[in-house]
């Protein structure tokens, strides 16, 4: 347990200081680039799998407008904010899944319990923050997002813009 905080930790900390040097660097946000969006994948020792590879997704497929570069970077340095100890916690939860100690539905029960929340509070202060006109996915929706991966970056990028999260709340727009 502690080696795991430690670990969470210095990736966090490291961590933060070089999203703290790509920000600073921007004015009106992230661009959707590799680099950028790669950023979740440097997490996966606390994020579930699925959300990494759908955050991923969606943030190369969001354009680049100011706007989106606003919701991804704000994204990112929330997501840098998020308390040690629920870190620490889904490090032991995928763990255990890991080691077939848990099931996979109870480790989704802890994601959409622990996690989930926290995930579309997130996008919710980011839309506000961008100045969007309609807010992210409604929340059943970030249920299926944390917890299913999405093989298709094209679908994901049809779901934002048809079943919620458009920034500009016009249907099949972003």
């Amino acid at each position: 347990m502690i080696i795991r905080f430690f670990l969470v930790l210095w990736s966090t900390v490291s961590f933060s200081c070089f999203s703290q040097e790509m920000l600073e660097s921007s004015e009106l946000g992230l661009p959707p680039d590799q680099s950028t969006c790669e950023i979740y994948s440097k997490h996966t020792e606390w994020l579930p799998d699925a959300f990494v590879n759908n955050a991923i997704c969606a943030c190369l497929k969001i354009p680049d407008q100011s706007n989106a570069n606003i919701i991804r970077q704000v994204l990112i340095e929330r997501l840098d904010s998020v308390d040690m100890t629920l870190k620490v916690k889904a490090i032991d939860m995928k763990g255990l899944l890991y080691k077939k100690e848990i099931s996979k539905h109870a480790y989704n029960r802890f994601v959409k319990k622990e996690i989930t929340p926290i995930i579309h509070e997130d996008h919710v202060i980011a839309y506000e923050k961008a100045g969007c006109k309609s807010d992210p996915a409604p929340y059943f929706g970030w249920k299926q997002i944390t917890t299913r991966k999405i093989k298709s970056c094209k679908l994901i990028w049809f779901s934002i813009r048809y079943f919620g999260g458009s920034c500009s709340g016009k249907w099949g727009r972003w």
